[in-house]
């Protein structure tokens, strides 16, 4: 083997360690808090298991070139000889260690390439309880050393990686492949660090956060590789003479650090595929040459259309340069701004309505804790119940939150968050109570709310939660449960503007409600001796805590609501005795009303009567007969006409026969007594 191919093996293994102390320098510079940065623990992970990789492959490097040595030594020693068996015994030594090491070393040293990306994976997903959170940006310490040891070691690597890749090409040594590919790999991997931490100067922290997601996502495919290589290597057939196979090289390292041996394969695929020399045409050798070129031209394209803004109708746009609010305000339509990230620009819906819930989803098919009585309208008082077992496990009640997925640590973590101290009874012991916070607000002043220098709903959680917190504890936990939570509510609706207008965040809180409120299930705030006189001790019975709380509870509810039915009994029997008393002394003015005008009319038909006796004393009585008469005959067309009035009496006509009664032409005298 050629003592250039050798030296550059050490040399990648060399090179290697120094990148990894570089890496150890930036995992010690980078650190947001007291945890290191997610970042950089990639990084130099991956530079880890490619110096790894560099050292195992130099190692195989000298044991293959022992084998050549050995096996031009035999060559040379059975050249002048006819018979060698006298050395058959001792010869191919190296040989055989070689094979020992390709049979036991190589794959042990695979598993433990895979122990170290699980290992990096579980190390930063559990030991950093912050990674993957993207709403808190995360501050990046040590950004300025990173920039410069990323960038210069970065450069370092991709020449030296290079170097080492084309030499592996010209010579043919794949034994070099895989410490130049993890070179190669490191250097990209700097690049990126420098670039990220770069803009973590620039106030986007943000930046790194999701470059360690996408680090996370490629050690668990390169993990994943690196068992599916394990797995087929055991079905792997054997032959004599075949080339060595490298188990520790990866294939996907190698396409991302030289991306042109994907042309290579395409171009074998093709060739095979098609029959003739795709690979010799001038449009392939126009792609392969100029397919950088296409891509970069590309992204520059993508890059200047994001000086194009589109504000939606109802939206308006606010620029910020560099993170900072500016004073130009686009409305609706089509408009021009620098790239990002010189210039972006926040959109807001003028006077939308926006909702901010604090703790778990709540779960509207439990009805924890709402129905504990109800009224008896025969016996008119209220009616305790019995709560069935199996009612209360089917509902929960409050032997388990109304929250969905309650069984989920992840779950129970955050509504620990949401429990709040209060008062059993003013004066009385200490309770705890579960509420799910749901607030609604809109954005009022944009410039205030976009310019904050943190994200405004995050310290907008903070201070509902802080005043709720003040509020439950200056509270009891009867009048939270019964009837004063809206009152509650109401106050600390005003209570969490006051502090918003002090923050200057720019935010109206339009209402803040309550919903779920019930004690917790890990802890009852009643123990049944502690906190129970003798008779609730035993009305509790033996049962749970919890148990015992909605027992107690119950019964405190069941004596309140029995007192405030009394109350509205009597106040109801108050006012129907008024009503009544009202309606009889209504009654008795109509029925005198009605008596005095009938007494009117018929003084005024009296006072008619007489008025008409006067004026004319003789015809106004034989109105009066006639009109008598025609009533008793019962019809219009039976009724008696008059006819005329003399000296003697008054003529009458008769429409019909009433011959009995009265006779045809007769005449009624005007006297009375004659009649």
């Amino acid at each position: 083997m050629d003592n250039k191919i050798k030296g550059a093996g050490w040399w990648n293994t060399g090179i290697s360690f120094l990148a990894l102390g570089a890496g150890v320098v930036t995992l010690l510079a980078g650190r947001t808090g007291v945890m290191p940065a997610p970042m950089t623990c990639f990084v130099l992970a991956f530079i880890m298991i490619g110096f790894l990789v560099a050292l195992v492959s130099s190692f195989h490097m000298q044991l293959l070139d022992r084998e050549e040595q050995e096996q031009l030594e035999h060559e040379e020693t059975i050249t002048g000889s006819e018979s060698s068996s006298m050395f058959e015994s001792d010869a191919f030594a190296a040989r055989r260690t070689r094979e020992q090491f390709d049979r036991w070393i190589v794959p042990l040293f695979s598993w433990l390439l895979l122990l170290l990306e699980i290992g990096a994976l579980f190390y930063v997903t559990r030991m950093n309880p912050r990674f993957g959170d993207l709403t808190e940006a995360q501050e990046l310490e040590g950004k300025g050393v990173m920039v410069a040891v990323s960038a210069v070691f970065g450069m370092f690597l991709f020449l030296r990686g290079r170097y080492a890749t084309l030499l592996s090409f010209k010579v043919r040594a794949l034994i070099l492949q895989p410490g130049s590919d993890f070179l190669l790999l490191g250097a990209y991997l700097f690049f990126l660090q420098a670039a990220f931490s770069a803009a973590a100067i620039l106030d986007y922290n943000l930046a790194h956060q999701y470059l360690a997601i996408g680090l996370c996502v490629f050690m668990g495919i390169l993990a994943l590789e690196t068992l599916l290589r394990l797995i087929l290597e055991i079905y792997r057939p054997r032959m004599e003479g075949r080339e060595i196979r490298q188990l520790y090289h990866s294939r996907l390292v190698g396409l991302i650090s030289k991306p042109e041996g994907f042309f290579t394969t395409a171009a074998h695929a093709l060739d095979y595929q098609f029959g003739f020399k795709v690979s010799e045409t001038w449009g392939y050798k126009f792609l392969r040459e100029r397919l950088a070129l296409i891509i970069l031209l590309q992204v520059f394209v993508l890059w200047i259309s994001s000086s194009v803004v589109i504000i939606p109708q109802s939206q308006v746009g606010y620029l910020e340069r560099n993170g900072v609010l500016v004073e130009e305000k686009k409305s609706a339509g089509i408009s021009l701004k620098w790239p990002w990230p010189l210039d972006s620009v926040q959109r807001h819906f003028e006077g939308e309505v926006r909702n901010l819930y604090i703790g778990p989803e709540l779960d509207p098919k439990k009805q924890a804790g709402r129905s504990f009585f109800w009224y008896d309208d025969e016996k008119r008082n209220l009616v305790k119940p019995t709560i069935p077992e199996s009612f209360r496990q089917h509902n929960g009640l409050w032997s388990q939150p109304n929250v969905r997925d309650y069984d989920k640590h992840l779950e129970r973590e955050k509504l620990y968050r949401t429990y709040f101290v209060t008062r059993e009874e003013i004066g009385e012991d200490k309770a705890l109570l579960f509420a799910g916070i749901f607030v609604q607000f809109r954005v009022s002043d944009v410039r205030k709310y976009a310019n904050y220098a943190v994200e405004p709903i995050e310290v907008l959680e903070k201070l509902v939660t802080r005043q709720v917190t003040l509020r439950f504890g200056t509270s009891n936990a009867r009048s939270i449960l019964t009837v004063h939570r809206g009152e509650l509510a109401a106050k600390i609706a005003d209570a969490v503007q006051k502090k918003v207008d002090e923050a200057g965040l720019g935010i109206e809180i339009l209402n803040v409600g309550l919903q779920g409120v019930q004690p917790p299930a890990e802890m009852a705030m009643l123990a049944a001796a502690d906190n129970m006189d003798p008779s609730q001790t035993e009305m509790a019975g033996a049962g749970s805590p919890v148990q015992k709380y909605e027992e107690y509870f119950l019964n405190r509810l069941y004596k309140l609501g029995t007192a405030r039915v009394v109350s509205v009994q009597a106040e109801s029997r108050k006012s129907l005795a008024l009503i009544e008393q009202t309606n009889k002394v209504a009654l008795g003015k109509l029925d005198a009303a009605g008596i005095l005008r009938t007494a009117r009319e018929e003084s005024r038909r009296e006072s008619e009567f007489f008025s008409l006796y006067k004026k004319s004393p003789r015809v106004f009585p034989a109105f009066q007969l006639i009109d008598a008469q025609t009533n008793y005959l019962g019809s219009i067309d039976s009724k008696v006409v008059l006819i005329g009035v003399d000296a003697e009496g008054y003529e009458v006509d008769l429409k019909q026969g009433t011959d009995g009664l009265l006779g045809a032409g007769s005449k009624v005298s005007l006297d009375p007594a004659k009649n």
